[in-house]
């Protein structure tokens, strides 16, 4: 997961925060939800551009 999003979109995902759970640092078979807030890490306006992504 967080290879595609470097390759495509420039943006490394430190983290995911799912609910009430704790923070978790994202690895490469990390599983994202629909729901879970990411931490994501480079230039703002790469980071504004995956935020847009739908």
């Amino acid at each position: 997961m967080t290879s595609d999003c470097r390759k495509k979109f420039a943006v490394t995902v430190v983290g995911v925060k799912r609910g009430s759970e704790d923070f978790i640092h994202a690895v490469s078979d990390t599983l994202v939800f629909p729901d879970d807030e990411l931490v994501v890490s480079g230039r703002i306006a790469d980071i504004e551009r995956f935020s847009a992504m739908n």
